[in-house]
This record gives C-alpha cells, structure tokens and sequence, in this order.
C-alpha cells in the first residue's frame, strides 16, 4: 500500500514517528473528525461553494497540496478542464459519522 511505501521511505531517511500507529488521513475516525471541523466551518460562515482544483496524483493515489506541486515555466498541459452537475446527496450522505443532525448546507 502507498502507506507502507511511504513509511519505509521515512524510516529509511531517520524520520521519527509512531510507526505502529500512523496517521492515516483516509482513517474512518480521521474523516468523521473532518467532517465535524468541515461542518463548524461551515455553520460560521467561513466556507462557500467556488472553482478550486483538486490535485490528484494518479501514482500515489492520494490528494496534493498546493505547496508540493512545481511547476516548469516551459511546460504546456494537456489536460481536460470537465464540469459536471452535481446531483443532490443521497439520503445519509451528509450525516457526520452517525452524528444525529445532517452538515449544514453550504450557500
């Protein structure tokens, strides 16, 4: 797994951490916390709904930040910009982790 690959790298370079219990973003109980600092977030206003990218990296499977993508000056992309239309979530969806009232709806 791309975690595995990942922790070798780290131990193989002397980074310290908690090996046997890793921080796992895709962790159930990690994306629930999310979920519950996403909706406070948008309870208080700080979150609207706009065109932002996601950067995806199809090798390692995982979402980038900003910070780590590099950019060359001469480079000329050859990628897709699609938009499709969102349909409403199902029911359940937009529910945190069980939590008894659904996220507030972004404006």
């Amino acid at each position: 797994s791309q975690v595995e690959v990942q922790r070798a790298s780290f131990e193989r370079w002397g980074v310290m951490g908690e090996w046997d219990a890793p921080y796992i973003t895709m962790d159930p109980a990690y994306e629930a916390a999310e979920l519950r600092v996403l909706a406070g977030m948008v309870s208080a206003g700080l979150v609207r709904r706009g065109l932002r990218p996601v950067y995806w990296s199809p090798v390692s499977q995982t979402a980038l930040a900003e910070a780590e993508l590099e950019y060359r000056d001469d480079h000329t992309s050859v990628a897709a910009w699609v938009a499709f239309p969102l349909s409403p979530a199902p029911p359940g969806a937009t529910q945190a982790a069980g939590a008894a009232q659904a996220l507030p709806q972004l404006p």
